[in-house]
């Protein structure tokens, strides 16, 4: 069984709570499953940042901040190209 939906209708799904844009190299913070781009999230935790920017929840360190190659598959075969779509 297949549902059809709209790239827009998900796209808050995939964007950074940080940078506006669609998550790049994902990370999540173990904490609360919250999920940003690699880059903005370490620079948010080397700045001090230690809560989530998305909920507040306290962070220890960048040890509770996980890859997930998964979330990056899953976006990739919805924007193979992701310059292009941002774009738009």
């Amino acid at each position: 069984r297949f549902i059809l939906v709209k790239l827009m209708d998900i796209r808050k799904e995939v964007q950074c709570p940080i940078c506006l844009g669609i998550i790049r190299k994902t990370r999540t913070v173990m904490e609360c499953l919250h999920r940003f781009c690699r880059d903005c999230i370490d620079k948010s935790m080397r700045l001090g940042n230690n809560e989530c920017p998305a909920c507040r929840t306290h962070c220890k360190s960048r040890r509770s901040l996980r890859d997930d190659p998964n979330f990056d598959a899953l976006i990739l075969a919805l924007y193979p190209d992701i310059d292009k779509y941002e774009e738009e």
